[in-house]
């Protein structure tokens, strides 16, 4: 199943079968701490993270942020994400695969595209990675740099 859905990012394109198989080496480049830090800039590595590495890196931390991590604990992985800051400073909160989708339905496939603008290194974006994710559909991702005219071309395109 998934063999037939993909991803699709200015770079290229990807089965989520490829990217379960951690064709980025991201598994070799967790740091000495046992984690490995994502910005987000390019969302092949964040799908094939959520795709390979759950369960085998004790963290993962999305997006831009200079904070110092330790280890793990447990068997699951804890991705890190930073929060909106609507309150003030952002703030670095942590949830595993499991916490973030326990409440979801099983709903089933469209065999549809997910495209969408959203940081993929923020909640919200990450949620709409892993939905399309669990229902084995397609995402097509634009850069984040790129200027909307050029990612309303790009997501006509795929």
């Amino acid at each position: 199943m998934l063999e037939r859905a993909s991803l699709t990012t200015p770079r290229g394109s990807w089965s989520f079968s490829d990217l379960a198989l951690d064709p980025f080496g991201l598994i070799d480049r967790v740091s000495n701490t046992g984690h490995l830090k994502l910005t987000g800039t390019k969302s092949e590595e964040v799908v094939s993270a959520l795709l390979a590495l759950d369960g085998k890196v004790p963290i993962v931390l999305l997006g831009d942020t200079d904070i110092e991590m330790h280890p793990g604990d447990g068997d699951k992985t804890k991705w890190g994400f930073l929060t909106s800051g609507s309150t003030g400073k952002p703030k670095l909160v942590f949830h595993t695969l499991s916490a973030i989708t326990r409440n979801r339905s099983n709903r089933e496939s469209s065999s549809g595209t997910w495209a969408f603008f959203t940081d993929i290194a923020r909640m919200a974006g990450f949620q709409v990675v892993l939905e399309a994710v669990m229902r084995r559909e397609n995402l097509a991702i634009p850069d984040r740099d790129m200027t909307l005219v050029e990612k309303v071309d790009f997501l006509i395109e795929n």
